[in-house]
């Protein structure tokens, strides 16, 4: 992240940069990184299956919980 030199604050995106100014009330700068993974890489790559598990298992936790009456 760069710092921005200039004698006013420059906020939002302009192409792949995005200037914001940080809790030190510092204008700053960053590339736009690369979206996250897609639907059809967490669908296949077993690293996720651990998430994808415990997603399952609170899914049916919660349909367990509606059934009660508070």
């Amino acid at each position: 992240m760069a710092i921005v030199s200039a004698p006013f604050t420059i906020t939002g995106t302009i192409g792949d940069l995005t200037f914001y100014v940080d809790q030190d009330k510092v204008n700053r700068v960053k590339t736009k990184g690369k979206p996250g993974i897609t639907k059809e890489e967490f669908k296949n790559n077993p690293i996720f299956d651990p998430i994808r598990k415990h997603g399952k298992e609170f899914g049916q936790a919660s349909k367990k919980v509606e059934s009660f009456v508070f």
